[in-house]
């Protein structure tokens, strides 16, 4: 069987709220760059598609610890300094189970060591415990793909010449 997982997502779904039975229908959410899923009703281009290569992952890998580093990506305290908060109502479980989860995202990072491969010098990101799972921290790297894409977009664009947007905008500005 061989279904792409976006295309799970190509479809209208509803959600029926359990209380007050309201059905809310959602549109489908599709790649950004697939002219099929683009040309469904009220499709939405939500979905990035990313394919790992070495390169990719060594860039994905790189900048999660580059901002880990300089502390533009800071995580919630371990679930144990909360855990009273929890107990005594002050927190409800939905807003605990984010402090598990990052619990065991940091227990996946502490597994994760980084090191040069012999004859290409490149840098890998590999586990130290090869049975340990490390979705969590894919997961928040591949997010952190996308805002190191964007960055870069940006800084190309702060160089670049405005004058156009400019001269358009004056057009629209009358002064007296």
């Amino acid at each position: 069987m061989n279904i792409r997982v976006p295309s799970l997502f190509y479809e209208t779904w509803e959600y029926t709220d359990p209380k007050t039975k309201v059905v809310t229908e959602f549109p489908p959410l599709v790649l950004e760059d697939d002219p099929d899923g683009l040309s469904l009703v009220g499709a939405i281009p939500l979905i990035k598609g990313i394919t790992a290569t070495v390169i990719s992952n060594n860039t994905m890998y790189s900048y999660l610890k580059a901002c880990f580093e300089d502390m533009s990506i800071r995580l919630l305290l371990p679930s144990e300094e909360v855990d009273s908060l929890y107990k005594m109502g002050d927190m409800t479980a939905e807003e605990m189970v984010n402090y598990i989860q990052t619990d065991i995202l940091m227990q996946e990072l502490s597994n994760i060591k980084q090191d040069v491969s012999g004859k290409s010098n490149n840098i890998i990101y590999d586990r130290i415990v090869q049975t340990k799972k490390r979705d969590r921290v894919t997961s928040l790297a591949y997010g952190m793909s996308l805002v190191c894409e964007m960055e870069m977009e940006n800084r190309k664009s702060l160089h670049q010449d405005h004058s156009d947007a400019f001269e358009t905008l004056a057009s629209y500005t009358m002064f007296f």
